[in-house]
């Protein structure tokens, strides 16, 4: 599901897509990635990874962001909708993007050595998460040496 070079090879250890979406109909459903309220990820540290963002909900627009517990690390942006992004666009930055309804995003990150975790954070613009899962989610993403 991610976009790839036709040198590339997808590969789950490294390639990851965070689906956005709503567990049941209606805006006051809980926000759920790749289905779960709760979920969470294993990535390889000390490595590369691609991850894409989908928004699936038919009428939310969300921020999606990738952080330690301090704040936002850095990504690269890949594609939008499946189109590479001009290289003007294509530079490390801190790692939040806005994502409206159909869209996808594709982002590198270069997860550090160590065992720090990460959080993949996805909001309603101007909200907090927490409270009623109708306003965001979290997934854990704990690092590995595997």
């Amino acid at each position: 599901m991610l976009v790839l070079e036709p040198d590339q090879t997808f590969d789950p250890v490294l390639d990851h897509v965070v689906v956005v979406g709503r567990d049941g109909p209606g805006r006051d459903a809980p926000v759920v990635l790749n289905g779960s309220r709760n979920p969470l990820m294993v990535w390889k540290a000390g490595a590369r990874h691609r991850v894409r963002f989908i928004n699936i909900t038919p009428n939310d627009i969300f921020v999606a962001s990738l952080t330690t517990a301090d704040a936002p690390v850095d990504w690269r942006p890949l594609t939008k909708d499946g189109a590479p992004l001009p290289a003007a666009d294509a530079s490390a930055r801190p790692a939040t993007q806005t994502i409206a309804v159909g869209e996808t995003y594709d982002f590198e990150y270069e997860a550090p050595a160590g065992r720090r975790g990460r959080w993949i954070n996805v909001r309603t613009p101007g909200r907090q998460v927490g409270g009623a899962g109708a306003r965001g989610c979290s997934l854990g993403v704990r690092p590995s040496n595997a």
